[in-house]
């Protein structure tokens, strides 16, 4: 998919003039938005809406295919939408952190996954924004806003790329499927590498390290086994078993194998 054809897609964040500490019950359309970025991918640009120019934020929602953000659907859309005459929730969305909770069953930062998948996370904090805000610091403000918006823009990215976004399980870091992949994904790769018979080179994120460490390895699959990969290890010269969710990419390669006459799945699968 080229940037031209997803020319309608946008990132929405947006920062408030408020904590939730300063408003009755926590309520989100208290809170007021000091500003709101989006990244057009039609204009290839950021673009900033301050409190008093959000009417011109609607018509890049309007005709928007997609929307895109983080949390979006429980905050930034109940914090805006008491400035927009228009049911936010009838926008086609992607909301990047209801994917997460969706796939593990329980909920991240942004911060969090940017620096495991990117390897970089956000400049700040919310508090930060609320400060520069109260200080009338709109340069500070607004960079504040665009940086978010690179990030979610980033993680999206990389996981319509790759079919998996990634977070840090203790020290290793692991697979979080999502399918907003515009190609191949990882375990289709895998799949498809245990079909033709096709050695394929992966990342692997070790679990035995006390800190985050990865490899490369060429593997030739054998077998698949309750989201374990199972195949003989050109580096170790000898079968192993990989966790599937620990593949961080995966490659095809243009070298052939067979699978052994003699090899067990079950023996091998235990």
């Amino acid at each position: 998919m080229t940037r031209s054809s997803r020319s309608e897609q946008i990132v929405l964040d947006l920062e408030t003039k408020k904590g939730f500490a300063e408003v009755e019950d926590s309520r989100l359309d208290l809170l007021g938005v000091s500003v709101a970025g989006i990244y057009s991918y039609r204009d290839d640009q950021f673009k900033v809406f301050t409190e008093g120019q959000l009417s011109q934020l609607l018509p890049y929602l309007k005709r928007a295919q997609l929307v895109i953000g983080f949390n979006i659907k429980r905050f930034d859309y109940p914090v805006l939408q008491p400035y927009l005459d228009f049911d936010l929730n009838a926008l086609p969305t992607l909301d990047i952190l209801q994917e997460i909770a969706a796939a593990l069953g329980f909920r991240l930062s942004l911060d969090s996954i940017a620096k495991a998948t990117l390897q970089f996370g956000k400049s700040g904090s919310g508090l930060d924004a609320l400060r520069y805000f109260r200080q009338g610091d709109m340069e500070k403000l607004i960079e504040y806003c665009r940086q978010d918006v690179l990030v979610t823009r980033e993680v999206y990215e990389y996981g319509r790329r790759n079919g998996q976004l990634l977070y840090f399980k203790g020290p290793a870091r692991e697979a979080i499927p999502v399918n907003w992949a515009e190609s191949q994904t990882i375990p289709q790769i895998l799949q498809e590498a245990f079909k033709r018979g096709k050695t394929v080179e992966i990342e692997y994120s070790s679990p035995n390290s006390n800190s985050p460490e990865t490899c490369r390895r060429k593997i030739d699959i054998y077998a698949f086994d309750f989201g374990r990969v199972v195949a003989f290890c050109h580096l170790r010269q000898d079968l192993r078993t990989f966790n599937q969710r620990r593949i961080l990419s995966a490659k095809l390669t243009e070298n052939s194998y067979q699978i052994p006459p003699d090899f067990k799945r079950k023996d091998q699968c235990r």
